[in-house]
């Protein structure tokens, strides 16, 4: 009995160590970011490395982490990180940037070239091809009527409850074994008045919450719903994660207090909002807090 209550106690701890390895990848990339739009890319760069290390399947890292090398002159780094890119299920293919297209298209480029069909290999042979077929059709029937009409609204339910279904199955799809996917866009349709409380919503969170807890989730996935949340509420924003989304009229993303939004932000491993306002282009003195 004693060896059972102490393997108890120390699950919890197991899985905020892995919750906490996420939040300090969340903290390096947030802070690789904020030193490129500063122009300091050796910087940067070391931090993305470091970032990496830590969990490398996270792929939404990469396409800045390469713009920022090719903008030191690295492209040794660009190579690195397009390569352990498509390993982990990264795409190039649906990016394009200038600076991105023209070093795709450049004889630098030529070491990732040669090994790409190499990398997406090792990504197919441990993936969960089956689960990425289900999602990638979830995606079609999500993006095949997009009109507001009442057949979009039964397809978005629809993709909802498939999701619910694959978390029953087998927890809730992770980038550690699917890459980058449309789950989150397909359940961004399901914000508003729908998030947390219908019953789709209480069924998947669960599972949600679990993968965050396991270290397969970013912590911050919810944040943007949460956000979205407290505005329909007439509340000021908690997390500040839609200041992006709403950069042509800042004004209209209220945040909670600076130092409760700067705890906010750390819970889950962001920096600073003042940083994420640069790298969103959000002039910072248009930023209204309830404090104000």
């Amino acid at each position: 009995m004693r060896v059972f209550v102490l393997l108890l106690s120390f699950v919890p701890v197991v899985l905020w160590a892995q919750r906490d390895a996420h939040i300090r990848f969340n903290r390096l990339v947030d802070r690789a970011m904020a030193l490129a739009v500063s122009e300091e890319y050796g910087s940067a760069l070391a931090s993305y490395d470091s970032a990496l290390s830590i969990i490398p399947w996270e792929t939404g890292v990469y396409f800045d982490a390469v713009v920022s090398a090719i903008a030191a002159g690295r492209p040794d780094k660009a190579n690195t990180y397009l390569c352990a890119g498509v390993e982990h299920g990264f795409d190039p293919a649906v990016f394009t940037d200038p600076n991105w297209d023209l070093f795709l298209a450049s004889e630098a480029s030529a070491p990732f070239r040669n090994q790409k069909d190499h990398c997406r290999a090792r990504f197919l042979a441990r993936a969960d091809t089956a689960t990425i077929r289900r999602i990638r059709a979830m995606g079609e029937r999500d993006q095949s009527v997009r009109d507001g009409s009442a057949t979009m609204l039964h397809n978005d339910s629809l993709n909802f409850e498939e999701l619910i279904a694959i978390s029953e199955e087998q927890g809730f799809p992770s980038a550690m074994t699917i890459g980058p996917s449309m789950v989150w866009t397909l359940l961004w349709h399901h914000r508003g008045a729908e998030y947390p409380t219908s019953p789709q919503w209480r069924r998947i969170l669960p599972f949600i919450h679990e993968a965050i807890d396991a270290g397969h989730l970013d912590p911050a996935f919810l944040c943007m719903f949460e956000d979205m949340n407290d505005r329909d509420n007439g509340h000021p924003m908690r997390y500040g994660a839609l200041l992006g989304y709403y950069r042509a009229m800042p004004e209209e993303a209220l945040l909670v207090d600076p130092q409760e939004l700067q705890r906010n932000r750390a819970s889950v491993g962001w920096g600073p909002i003042i940083d994420f306002a640069a790298v969103v282009g959000v002039d910072p003195k248009r930023i209204r807090y309830a404090a104000d």
